[in-house]
């Protein structure tokens, strides 16, 4: 996983305007630059370039609040940058209610077979979520899988062998 930022002051800031209710669609350039950056730093030979990006499926109650999907923006955005592909239909979120709560299940796919992709994410919401997703993808065939986020709480991360790079 390679982010942009960790989240905290005055990161927070730009991050509630480009993910609010009223979003800043116009970070959108600006975020995936940055990420660009953190993923260029990171590259040593054995990390291959993302072939397609992927937006996290944004959940039905955040696309209510946001009229939009961050995330998908970033993706757009990084795709332009980078002459890269998005991929919208590789990954498919389902939410369902049940005894124990919420729950959330990905399906990728048969397309992504042999591709390397990296999943994008506005913020980090939770490792199981994109755990979840990756896995999705992997059992699909995905050659490669990475995950590129715009901000993460370090606690979310914390310990598990992953990348934060800060190269603002």
């Amino acid at each position: 996983m390679i982010c942009a930022f960790d989240a905290g002051f005055p990161v927070d800031l730009m991050l509630d305007r480009f993910t609010g209710p009223r979003t800043d669609l116009t970070l959108a350039p600006l975020i995936a630059e940055r990420l660009l950056d953190a993923i260029r730093m990171q590259l040593d030979g054995s990390v291959a370039l993302p072939s397609n990006w992927i937006a996290l499926p944004v959940a039905p109650d955040r696309l209510r609040a946001c009229q939009c999907s961050p995330a998908r923006e970033l993706a757009q955005a990084l795709g332009r940058q980078s002459l890269t592909p998005v991929r919208d239909r590789w990954l498919t979120r389902y939410e369902w209610m049940d005894d124990s709560g919420s729950q959330t299940r990905f399906e990728a796919s048969s397309e992504v077979r042999g591709h390397i992709v990296t999943l994008v994410l506005d913020r980090m919401e939770s490792r199981e979520l994109v755990e979840s997703a990756a896995n999705a993808l992997r059992v699909a065939g995905a050659q490669q899988i990475g995950v590129v986020c715009a901000a993460r709480n370090s606690s979310v991360w914390h310990n598990h062998g992953h990348v934060s790079c800060d190269p603002g």
